[in-house]
């Protein structure tokens, strides 16, 4: 009897699941050898440009810039600024892969003149050590690059997002207590490691103790995903999965 009843309780239970992808700070600690980054924190950094300018003296911005150029280029200090850009970049990967180039913000310490004299002296140094167009080449192998299947991808249940559903609400049984105590909304955060394997499930949101101790455990037993990939590496990536039991 009672199972009949949990069997309809089930039927008419609409497990809508959303999956919401974030950046997290696992990724920045697996990617790190591709990663666009700044070595040292920024108030370390702002620091040692406070420094630098403080000893610009009499020079104008554009000679400074050329002298600083020549001295890093010289150190192997390959670098080029940019103002911004949001999302993953290709190109800069592709650059600091292939040619050791960085690519660090400009900021306000110094004026737009100073960047564009920099930047023009070390692109130009640059083409002359590699002795060809070198940032033409890397956005061609990045538009290339973007559309592999191992480039840049967020981790994936295998068949999808339905078949993730499915298996959650195959592998989930709720009896008459848990119906005594359910609330609608669960939150739960994954791990996916670079290896495909879920790891750390962490409930945000509970429902009840009992409900989202039966999560967990579908969790654990969930089959391997395909790994996120940041710039052709296998990555670390955290989910967010929400879900909603709507009782009709």
């Amino acid at each position: 009897m009672l199972a009949g009843i949990i069997k309809t309780m089930r039927k008419l239970i609409e497990i809508i699941l959303t999956i919401f992808i974030f950046n997290s700070f696992c990724i920045a600690q697996e990617i790190d050898s591709l990663d666009i980054k700044i070595d040292i924190g920024v108030d370390s950094l702002y620091n040692l440009q406070l420094e630098l300018k403080s000893k610009q003296g009499i020079l104008s911005d554009c000679d400074f810039a050329i002298e600083n150029a020549r001295r890093d280029f010289k150190e192997n200090l390959f670098t080029i600024h940019s103002n911004a850009f949001s999302g993953n970049c290709s190109y800069c990967a592709v650059l600091r892969q292939d040619y050791n180039i960085n690519w660090r913000f400009t900021n306000d310490l110094f004026p737009d003149e100073y960047y564009r004299c920099y930047d023009s002296l070390m692109s130009k140094k640059l083409r002359e050590k590699y002795k060809c167009e070198i940032f033409e080449i890397s956005k061609l192998k990045a538009d290339s690059l973007e559309k592999t299947e191992k480039w840049i991808r967020n981790a994936e249940y295998k068949g999808g997002q339905k078949e993730m559903l499915k298996f959650i609400i195959s592998n989930l049984t709720i009896d008459s207590t848990d119906l005594d105590e359910i609330k609608t909304k669960l939150f739960i955060q994954v791990e996916i490691d670079s290896t495909g394997k879920v790891i750390n499930p962490i409930i945000r949101k509970g429902i009840s103790e009992s409900i989202d101790r039966k999560v967990i455990e579908i969790i654990y037993k969930m089959p391997d995903w395909k790994p996120a990939y940041l710039y052709g590496k296998p990555i670390r990536q955290i989910y967010y999965i929400p879900i909603n039991l709507d009782y009709q």
